[in-house]
């Protein structure tokens, strides 16, 4: 579930999207695709040239962060999904979906999660 402090800034960047106050939405992530969570599937797009999945052993975000970099491809977030790392790839908002649904924890790192059979973790760039 999406925290009061996420689904807050989302609605004051909106908020501020429709004011046009153009100087203050800047640096505002709109786009629930920049927030962490998790997403179907389905919700998956390739944007990046080049973009790939790869299999990773010990999945983490960081490890996979570092693969997309390594790999040369340009992103905003990295994408978990069980032991596939997801460089190049955005989310739809609209494919956000309940916590619970990505439950499976990263090899790497149990306290991260890295999505389940139809669910991908979604996690941004700091």
């Amino acid at each position: 579930m999406r925290t009061l402090q996420q689904a807050s800034v989302a609605i004051a960047c909106w908020l501020l999207s429709w004011a046009f106050l153009a100087t203050l939405a800047q640096g505002c992530k709109t786009s629930g695709a920049d927030l962490p969570g998790c997403y179907t599937i389905e919700s998956t797009n390739q944007y990046a040239n080049g973009a790939k999945i790869f299999p990773v052993t010990n999945l983490t975000s960081e490890n996979c962060r570092k693969l997309c970099l390594k790999s040369s491809i340009v992103s905003r977030q990295v994408l978990l999904k069980q032991k596939l790392c997801f460089c190049g790839y955005k989310v739809k908002s609209a494919g956000y979906t309940n916590e619970e649904r990505c439950h499976l924890h990263c090899e790497g790192d149990k306290r991260e999660r890295c999505g389940s059979a139809s669910f991908v973790s979604a996690y941004p760039y700091d």
